[in-house]
C-alpha cells in the first residue's frame, strides 16, 4: 500500500485578532498612532551627489561600449577596404584547363594587415597549378596590403562535372585594418554555366536491318581539347529485341554494356565496335542509346550522348516462343509442367522451304537441367542433349510453308518434384532459333533467333498442418476425454510444420482464424520466430523474419479447446479455419504462397491416437 503524507491544518486569524495584536505593538497610552501623517527626513547632499555621479558614469560607459561596437561592426564595412573579383574566361568547356583569376585591391587609405585568402572550389574541380603557390591547401596568407595597393591570384584546373552544369567559385578574404583589431571579411563569387564538353561521341550503324541478320555498330570517341584525359566511360543501352554478340574491345563486365577508356589523347579518335542481331520480336524503329562520361570515385559525369534509330524489317517467317502463356521471364515451382508452344506464320509474299526450329535449354551453372525428360512430350521433335529440333522429318508441313500459312508446335517439359542443387540447376534459359530458305528471285538461307526466356525455380517450401493429442513419444499433451464428447471440454495442439530446402526465405508468415467456438489456451511453442494471438480478430500468426535452408524443418504449435454440441455428434470439429502461408524467396525475389483448407479433430495424422476424433454422444 502507498504511504500517505499528512500535514497539519493552518488556522486563519480573524481581523479582530490582528487588530488587537497591532494595538499591543503600537498603542501609546491605549491609542493607536496616526499613520497617515509621517514626517519626511531630509536626504543628505553628499548622497545625492554620489548618486548623480554614478548615473553619469554609467551613461558614459554605455556610450563608449556602444561606440566601440558600432565602430567595429557597422562603420568598418568590408567594401570600404577591399574590392575583390573572380574572373573566368567565357566559352570554357568541360574537361579543358581553365584559368580562374582572383583580383583584389585595397580601396581605402588605411593599410590592411594579415590579409588572407581562402578559395572554395567545386568538388569536381581538378587543380593543376596556382600562381603564386598557396600557403596551404587553397589558402594564401598574403600579409600586409598597403593603402591603394592591389594583387591577384591565378588558379588553373579542369572541371569534370556533368553536362550541363552550373558551378560556383568563391574567394573569401579575411581583413584586419591597421587601425583596428577586428577581423573583417570580403567575398567574391563567380557562377560558371557549362553546356559543352571536350568529349565528343558519335554512334553510327545501319539505318535498316533484317531480323536475324548480324549488324555492326561503331561508337566513336574524340577528345577535342588540348589536354590528355583519362578514365572515360562509354555506356550503351540496347533495345529489348537486340541480341548482343561481341565487341572490340571486349566489355569490362559481361553483365553490362560498358567500356572504360583509360587514356584519351587530344585529337586522337578512339572507337568501340560491337555486333548483334535483332530477334524476331523486334519490329519497326529500334533505338540504340549511348553516352560518354568522366569517371572518378565510382561516379559517372555524362558529357555527351548519341542515339541511333534502326528500322527493323521482319523476315519471311514471324514466330513466337511461349511458356505457360507468356513470352516473358518467369518463376515456376518444382513439380510444375511447363506448357510450351511455338506459333509461326509466313508473312512474306513467297513460300519458304527447309524450315527448322531449334530450341536450346541452357543452365547457368553448367549442371543438369531440372527437367524430367522421361515424361516430356516433344511433339515428334528430336532431342540432342539439351537442344530439341523440329523440321520436315518430324513434321512434313515444315518442308515448305506458303505465303500466309500458319502453324503451332505444342510440347511440355515436366520439372522434377525435388531438386539437389549440387546436381541440378535452379535456373535455365530457353533460346529458340529458326532456319529457313527463301524462294523467289533471291534465294537466301537465314537464321533468326527469339529473345532468350529465363525460367527460375522457386524454393520448395511446404507447410503441413495437423491436430495432435499426443507428442511423438506417446505422451498426452491434450486434456479432456478422447474421443471428444458432447458437453465435455477437450483440448488439442495444432501443429504447423514447415519444410524448405532450396533457397533461403524471408518474411515468412503463417496465419489462421480460430472459429468462434474454439477457445485459445495461450500455450505456444516454436522452433524459430514468434507466435501470437489477436483476441479481437481471433487470428493466430506465426512470423519468421529469416529462414535459411540450413535451419532444416521447423515447427510451431498452439493449444486450443472445444466443447462439442449435440448437433456435432459423429463429425469432426473444426479447430482452425483456412491456414495461409506466405514467404519471399531470396534467390528469385518471388513471393511464395500456400493455402491449407482447415484443421479439425481428425487425428489420423497423430501417430499415437487410437481414436478417430469423431464427436461421441
Amino acid at each position: 500500500m502507498p504511504t500517505k503524507i499528512l500535514r497539519k491544518k493552518k488556522h486563519k486569524r480573524s481581523s479582530k485578532q490582528i487588530q488587537k495584536e497591532l494595538e499591543a505593538m503600537y498603542a501609546d497610552d491605549g491609542k493607536m498612532p496616526d499613520l497617515t501623517h509621517l514626517e519626511k527626513r531630509e536626504s543628505s547632499q553628499t548622497t545625492r551627489f554620489l548618486f548623480r555621479l554614478i548615473l553619469i558614469l554609467l551613461v558614459l560607459s554605455g556610450a563608449a561600449w556602444g561606440g566601440f561596437f558600432l565602430w567595429t561592426q557597422s562603420i568598418f564595412q568590408t567594401s570600404d577596404f577591399l574590392e575583390a573579383t573572380v574572373v573566368i574566361d567565357e566559352g570554357v568547356r568541360m574537361g579543358e584547363e581553365m584559368e580562374v583569376r582572383i583580383s583584389y585591391e585595397n580601396i581605402s587609405q588605411v593599410d590592411i594587415q594579415n590579409l588572407e585568402l581562402t578559395t572554395n572550389l567545386p568538388s569536381s574541380f581538378f587543380l593543376t597549378s596556382t600562381t603564386p603557390a598557396a600557403t596551404y591547401g587553397t589558402t594564401w596568407e598574403l600579409g600586409k596590403l598597403t593603402a591603394s595597393s592591389d594583387g591577384s591570384i591565378i588558379v588553373k584546373g579542369i572541371l569534370f562535372s556533368e553536362i550541363p552544369s552550373s558551378e560556383h567559385f568563391q574567394a573569401l578574404f579575411t581583413i584586419q585594418p591597421a587601425n583596428s583589431s577586428a577581423d573583417l571579411q570580403a567575398i567574391a563569387t563567380k557562377t560558371l554555366e557549362l553546356s559543352e564538353s571536350v568529349l565528343d561521341l558519335a554512334l553510327t550503324g545501319p539505318e535498316t536491318a533484317l531480323a536475324g541478320e548480324e549488324m555492326t555498330y561503331t561508337l566513336a570517341v574524340n577528345n577535342t581539347g588540348k589536354t590528355a584525359l583519362g578514365f572515360a566511360l562509354v555506356q550503351l543501352e540496347l533495345p529489348e529485341g537486340f541480341e548482343f554478340i561481341s565487341s572490340v574491345p571486349e566489355r569490362d563486365d559481361e553483365d553490362v554494356y560498358k567500356w572504360m577508356l583509360y587514356s584519351l589523347e587530344p585529337g586522337v579518335p578512339q572507337q568501340v565496335t560491337f555486333t548483334g542481331v535483332f530477334t524476331s520480336s523486334a519490329e519497326g524503329d529500334q533505338e540504340l542509346s549511348s553516352s560518354i562520361a568522366f569517371y572518378q570515385d565510382d561516379e559517372a559525369a555524362i558529357q555527351s550522348t548519341s542515339n541511333l534509330l534502326t528500322k527493323v524489317v521482319g523476315g519471311s517467317i514471324g514466330f513466337h516462343f511461349i511458356v505457360n502463356g507468356s513470352a516473358e521471364n518467369q518463376f515456376v515451382d518444382l513439380g510444375d509442367v511447363l506448357h510450351t508452344s511455338i506459333d509461326f506464320e509466313n508473312t512474306g509474299i513467297n513460300a519458304v522451304e527447309n524450315i527448322e526450329f531449334a530450341l536450346t535449354l541452357e543452365d547457368a551453372d553448367e549442371t543438369r537441367l531440372p527437367i524430367n525428360w522421361d515424361q516430356a512430350f516433344l511433339s515428334e521433335g528430336s532431342r540432342e542433349n539439351a537442344t530439341i529440333y523440329w523440321n520436315e522429318t518430324s513434321d512434313e508441313t515444315l518442308a515448305a510453308i506458303e505465303s500466309g500459312a500458319k502453324g503451332v508446335i505444342d510440347f511440355t517439359f515436366p520439372l522434377y518434384n525435388e531438386l539437389d542443387l549440387s546436381n541440378y540447376s535452379d535456373t535455365f534459359t530457353c533460346k529458340l532459333a529458326i532456319t529457313y530458305t527463301t524462294t523467289g528471285d533471291t534465294i537466301v538461307t537465314r537464321t533468326i533467333e527469339s529473345n532468350p526466356l529465363v525460367i527460375g525455380i522457386n524454393s520448395d517450401a511446404h507447410l503441413f498442418a495437423e491436430p495432435r493429442y499426443y507428442d511423438n513419444d506417446g505422451n498426452e499433451i491434450g486434456d479432456g476425454i478422447l474421443p471428444p464428447s458432447v458437453g465435455e471440454t477437450t483440448s488439442f495442439y495444432v501443429l504447423w510444420d514447415l519444410e524448405n530446402n532450396l533457397h533461403d526465405l524471408s518474411n515468412v508468415k503463417v496465419t489462421t482464424i480460430l472459429p468462434s467456438d474454439v477457445a485459445w489456451m495461450d500455450k505456444v511453442s516454436t522452433d524459430i520466430g514468434t507466435m501470437s494471438f489477436d483476441q479481437t480478430t481471433r487470428q493466430v500468426t506465426w512470423a519468421i523474419t529469416s529462414l535459411p535452408t540450413d535451419t532444416g524443418d521447423v515447427a510451431g504449435l498452439f493449444k486450443v479447446a472445444i466443447t462439442p454440441k449435440q448437433e456435432e455428434v459423429g463429425t469432426y470439429v473444426k479447430l482452425t479455419n483456412t491456414v495461409n502461408f506466405t514467404a519471399k524467396d531470396t534467390a528469385t525475389e518471388d513471393v511464395l504462397t500456400q493455402t491449407i483448407n482447415f484443421v479439425n479433430t481428425n487425428l489420423t495424422s497423430d501417430p499415437h491416437a487410437l481414436e478417430s476424433g469423431l464427436v461421441a454422444d
